[in-house]
């Protein structure tokens, strides 16, 4: 009978598994540590922040993401949200967002990470959500490692199925892909967002990315389209002056590695002078009218408590850099008083080295006679003289040549203009008229 004895305390633990626990707890109270930790009062509630200093909060915050100090639009809300608490009646998601917006805007996209994703761990199935993805995608994007394109792909992807965020989200997914390399997956984004809204500036910027990948890959079919399509988009027309200088550039790029059907599509989208002007003019007043309003609205807000305020200021915070901007490249496009001039310039170099000599040549006459006064003027008057060569147009090369030596008489090309004219004479057999010629050089 003495080994059950031995086992019999065992079974006993078994039948009341809370014994040792009890033992514990007994054995930490009858210890003088517990005893006087049990004796302490409990920690007094945090007095509540005053509704004042939170409203005062709230508005500096606001008031630094409008003048760009996003550093402490940060603190601001930071301090507001310990002030808050666990308040549910307060916009604590909104807040949270705007963290991670502020250190977005601010250049610091590993905190802006960060903060988003603590905003989405908090409000998994909140409002900001889907912004929150993107977000996440635009932070890791900017980091620029291939271990965090990885995770802005997944964060995108989530953010593309907000029918509100498709667009924006797929294009910056699509530029992920052909950042990786990933061409075909690039492409089958971009195709698919072919008919897709672009509406705000974020979209606007990344349908430029959308257009150089389309020229790099060859596409020329698709590239055509996809510019028919960006003409009359509502995003296009509201930033058409900055988009228009960005196209340009980009076809210049194209053109100095030989991409010439490319650069030539992309030339030939860009709208008149005149056009581009109007159109932004237009846009500018609607969205100046749509900023005053928000403004109003914003002004109008600041005595209402958090949680009845609306997302006015947040819309004024994106609204205010994209009027700068397109304000900016209106400037730029109104002081290239040759802009006209200079994309025929552009289109004629490509038509040329593409052998499409005719339309190269309607490119520069047209320069020539319509824009004579053009910095461009010159250089298209010596092209078409080479075309003409090229063509044998004996006649017409005569009278180019008279032409440019008259207009051009100290140009860098007036020898070789010259000796072209005298060949010409030589070849038309008019002898009296090829020695007066060379006697009045």
């Amino acid at each position: 009978m003495r080994w059950l004895s031995l086992f019999q305390p065992a079974r006993m633990l078994r039948k009341n598994p809370k014994i040792p626990a009890l033992l514990a707890c007994s054995l930490l109270a009858s210890s003088p540590a517990a005893r006087l930790v049990a004796q302490e009062p409990p920690p007094a509630p945090a007095a509540p922040v005053a509704p004042a200093t939170l409203q005062r909060l709230f508005s500096e915050a606001e008031a630094a993401f409008g003048t760009k100090d996003y550093d402490t639009a940060v603190a601001k809300i930071q301090e507001l949200l310990q002030g808050l608490g666990p308040n549910k009646d307060a916009p604590l998601e909104l807040l949270y967002f705007n963290i991670g917006l502020g250190y977005l805007l601010g250049d610091k996209p590993a905190e802006a990470e960060a903060a988003f994703t603590d905003c989405l761990k908090r409000f998994p199935k909140g409002e900001y959500a889907s912004r929150c993805y993107l977000g996440v995608g635009r932070a890791c994007i900017l980091q620029n490692t291939p271990e965090k394109k990885e995770l802005a792909i997944n964060a995108l992807k989530l953010a593309a199925q907000d029918p509100k965020y498709r667009s924006e989200a797929g294009l910056w997914l699509g530029q992920v892909y052909s950042d990786l390399g990933r061409r075909e997956e690039a492409m089958t984004v971009f195709k698919s967002l072919m008919g897709s809204d672009i509406r705000s500036p974020q979209q606007t910027t990344a349908a430029v990315e959308v257009i150089k990948l389309l020229a790099e890959t060859g596409k020329v079919e698709d590239l055509s389209a996809y510019l028919d399509r960006l003409s009359n988009q509502a995003g296009i027309r509201d930033a058409i002056a900055w988009y228009a200088n960005q196209v340009i550039v980009q076809a210049d790029e194209l053109v100095g590695t030989q991409n010439y059907e490319a650069a030539l599509a992309i030339y030939r989208s860009v709208p008149p002078r005149s056009q581009i002007t109007e159109i932004q003019k237009t846009a500018l007043e609607t969205q100046r009218r749509d900023v005053k309003l928000l403004e109003n609205r914003v002004n109008a807000e600041k005595t209402k408590p958090l949680n009845q305020r609306s997302n006015a200021s947040e819309l004024l915070n994106t609204m205010k850099p994209a009027l700068e901007l397109a304000e900016q490249a209106l400037k730029t496009v109104e002081e290239k008083a040759d802009l006209d001039a200079a994309l025929l310039m552009r289109r004629g170099r490509c038509l040329y080295y593409l052998d499409r000599h005719e339309e190269a040549l309607v490119c520069f006459r047209t320069l020539r006679t319509k824009y004579g006064t053009s910095a461009d003027a010159k250089p298209a008057a010596y092209a078409e003289i080479v075309i003409l060569n090229k063509l044998k147009d004996i006649p017409k090369i005569k009278e180019l040549c008279d032409a440019y030596l008259r207009n051009y008489p100290d140009s860098e090309n007036a020898e070789q203009v010259a000796t072209l004219a005298g060949e010409v004479l030589v070849q038309s057999g008019n002898w009296a008229e090829v020695g007066s010629f060379y006697q009045g050089l």
